[in-house]
């Protein structure tokens, strides 16, 4: 008599293996759509934060050498001062822009108006505060504002900055 050893898998096993190699797949595909979509987002919040820092820096450009507060003259979404540039004095207006409402612009002594953030971010909110000076507090004006942007999937992130800016006479 000879005694044969099975040769292969029973169908058990081979299901068995099977439901086991489901469900690692399914784990590997999740943890790769979850890397995926924590890049993109990333990258969103990354590309907000530089359009907020650019703002804020161009708010304080404005604000450097500025002569003399325009607008507001207490509360507003533009900010309109006379400004020296190093020869002359020329007025600089940062505003919300009319037609879009969702981008800022700035314009130098009567020139047109430029956008000053890019095209996949929008700005909400846009306050200019202008706060006259009193004893030992000097003249300041503080702007806040709020940049957003979709990231691919649609998911909306956005993030708020303000700046305050003393004036030197």
């Amino acid at each position: 008599m000879t005694n044969r050893l099975p040769q292969g898998f029973t169908l058990i096993e081979t299901v068995v293996y099977l439901g086991l190699l489901a469900i690692m797949l399914s784990g590997v595909i999740v943890t790769a759509y979850n890397v995926f979509e924590s890049s993109d987002r990333s990258q969103t919040k990354s590309t907000v934060q530089l359009e907020g820092d650019f703002l804020v820096a161009k708010i304080d450009w404005a604000l450097s050498g500025a002569q003399a507060i325009n607008a507001p003259t207490n509360v507003g979404s533009q900010l309109s001062v006379n400004r020296w540039n190093g020869s002359n004095v020329e007025t600089v207006v940062i505003e919300a822009d009319p037609v879009t409402g969702t981008d800022v612009s700035l314009a130098r002594s009567g020139n047109p108006s430029l956008p000053l953030n890019g095209f996949s971010t929008e700005v909400s909110g846009l306050t200019f505060t202008h706060l006259a000076g009193s004893g030992t507090n000097p003249e300041s004006v503080r702007a806040d504002f709020t940049v957003g942007a979709r990231t691919a999937n649609g998911q909306w992130l956005a993030l708020p900055f303000s700046i305050t800016s003393y004036l030197r006479k």
